[in-house]
């Protein structure tokens, strides 16, 4: 892993400045059946890739195998285009569901648990540091933002001529 090379300093010439992971340790926890999905949506595009350029391979019999349960199975362009259809017809509803359960939960700790509750709305009383600005002049708006980085962009294109 990086964070290993760095911290056992593997390139001894550079130093290494590790940072806060930006994403959950595990990721986002998906179901096992959201999982499936996914995985029989890919390997139907991978099979209809094969069929669209006339390949019969080994990986061809592999994906019929996998996905069908049978090598000898004559399947169409139309048949796999329908199937894909009903995969991502499935997929996004389950993660309509997902996110629907999550709402769900959310309210349900935020009706019970008086605590989180307080720490949600004072959450959101804080005001955030601006993150664009310079040192004598902060930002207060999505536009001065924006003007200030267009400005700096000029500067710096300006400043390369």
């Amino acid at each position: 892993r990086v964070e290993d090379l760095a911290s056992n300093n593997w390139l001894s010439a550079e130093t290494h400045d590790l940072k806060a992971r930006q994403m959950p340790k595990h990721g986002k926890q998906v179901s096992m059946k959201f999982r499936k999905l996914i995985k029989y949506l890919g390997r139907c595009h991978e099979l209809r890739r094969h069929l669209q350029e006339g390949r019969k391979c080994a990986e061809t019999d592999s994906l019929l195998k996998k996905l069908f349960g049978s090598e000898d199975m004559n399947i169409s362009l139309d048949e796999i285009d329908k199937i894909i259809q009903a995969t991502e017809a499935a997929v996004q509803k389950d993660e309509k569901e997902q996110k629907d359960e999550a709402i769900r939960k959310w309210k349900d700790q935020m009706k019970s648990n008086i605590k989180q509750r307080a720490q949600w709305l004072h959450r959101k009383t804080t005001t955030c540091l601006p993150a664009v600005g310079t040192p004598q002049q902060h930002t207060s708006s999505k536009q001065s933002a924006a003007s200030q980085l267009v400005q700096y962009w000029r500067d710096f294109y300006r400043d390369l001529q």
